[in-house]
């Protein structure tokens, strides 16, 4: 188990060094670091624990309370990545509490009457005290309610990025942070199961302890995280927003105008003609323009081209032509490749170069969408219109 806290350690420094020297930190990054943080101290305080005796005790209090911070810090890393507007408010300080009370009664409950011994086998696997078992269902608890609570955050916002996103990336969908939530629970929960078979079964097998399944899933996070996190920034932040936060004394402000633009649609105050103005004039652009040949295109470029506010286009798409911003730019893009398709100038290209040229930005999103509205893989439309304009020369 050294060799993993050794390399847990090292790549949990190296990637909060990498996330404190981003070129431009957004606050989601500093709130990763902090994790990082302690995610270092946890291990490098069971590393002092199993190769020193004096340092047990603190390693069981570190391990017993540092983990009730990992649930709060990912909730507000993705709270802070999804916002339009990152801002860290003082209700997120109240996500710590059961850190706070953990601490508190930890100290009301040493274990200064157990010998040295007995807390290296109870940092391993065993147990000493009633509280000793609390503590791990209530880090458990706390993991697998913050899990929860933040797959349920990442499903409402690949909603969203549906209508905003013309396009499906890991920086946008954030799955690669499912990934993430997935594992702490997975290794907590093996944790649990491990330290109930040496409790109840009586099995102490030295590689099957309890302790060694959250070092494998903080060092397991520390790669990933190095990978992904460092190049992840807020998917929907713009680049006014960054300048309002240089100025604090506008900040208010800003957070009033983003409530109204935010209300229901009964609420939008968009009368029906004015809807259906909207509707002809994104129509028109989009034949006359083409903007959805740009891969990177988002529903906010499409406002700032239109002039229409982006809650405005969001409504009308949805409530108008049923569809979020995502199936009716690539509903364009796939139709642009079929004509491109049929066109005898461009019978020497690729299909992947034909698809590029018309919006598409990778391979399996263009075969995945393609296919999905016209029923054939891409290769099979182009055979099947060869074959038709053969049979009709």
């Amino acid at each position: 188990m050294e060799i993993l806290l050794y390399i847990g350690i090292v790549q949990s420094v190296f990637a909060m060094f990498l996330m404190l020297t981003k070129k431009r930190i957004q606050i989601s990054d500093t709130v990763l670091a902090a994790w990082l943080f302690l995610v270092s101290i946890q291990l490098f305080t069971s590393l002092l624990s199993i190769t020193n005796e004096k340092y047990i005790y603190s390693g069981l209090f570190i391990s017993k309370l540092i983990p009730f911070t990992y649930g709060p810090f990912i909730f507000i890393y993705a709270k802070m990545l999804i916002l339009e507007k990152p801002v860290f408010r003082i209700r997120y300080w109240f996500h710590f509490a059961p850190f706070i009370i953990a601490t508190i009664v930890f100290f009301l409950f040493p274990y200064e009457t157990a010998n040295k011994e007995e807390i290296r086998n109870s940092f391993l696997g065993g147990e000493i005290l009633p509280i000793h078992k609390i503590y791990s269902v209530l880090i458990m608890i706390s993991i697998l309610i913050y899990g929860i609570s933040i797959l349920y955050l990442l499903k409402k916002h690949e909603q969203k990025v549906y209508n905003y996103f013309s396009y499906d990336s890991h920086k946008t969908n954030l799955r690669w942070l499912k990934t993430i939530v997935l594992i702490f629970a997975l290794t907590y929960l093996l944790a649990i199961a491990a330290r109930l078979s040496n409790f109840v079964l009586n099995i102490h097998n030295p590689v099957f302890q309890p302790a060694i399944f959250p070092v494998i899933g903080l060092t397991i996070f520390a790669y990933t995280i190095s990978f992904f996190g460092f190049n992840q920034e807020a998917v929907f932040v713009s680049e006014s927003f960054m300048r309002l936060m240089q100025r604090k004394d506008r900040l208010k402000a800003a957070n009033q105008e983003e409530k109204k633009a935010h209300h229901k649609y009964e609420r939008s105050g968009l009368k029906e003609e004015d809807a259906n103005k909207y509707i002809s004039q994104i129509l028109q652009y989009m034949e006359d323009e083409k903007p959805y040949i740009d891969g990177n295109f988002t529903i906010e470029n499409l406002s700032k081209l239109l002039n229409i506010p982006r809650y405005y286009l969001t409504q009308v798409l949805n409530e108008k032509l049923h569809k979020n911003f995502y199936t009716f730019i690539n509903e364009y893009r796939v139709e642009e490749v079929k004509a491109r398709i049929i066109d005898d100038k461009n019978q020497n290209y690729t299909l992947l170069a034909v698809a590029f040229d018309s919006g598409f930005n990778s391979k399996s999103s263009f075969n995945t969408i393609f296919k999905k509205f016209t029923g054939y893989t891409p290769s099979q439309y182009r055979k099947a219109n060869l074959a038709n304009n053969g049979k009709a020369n």
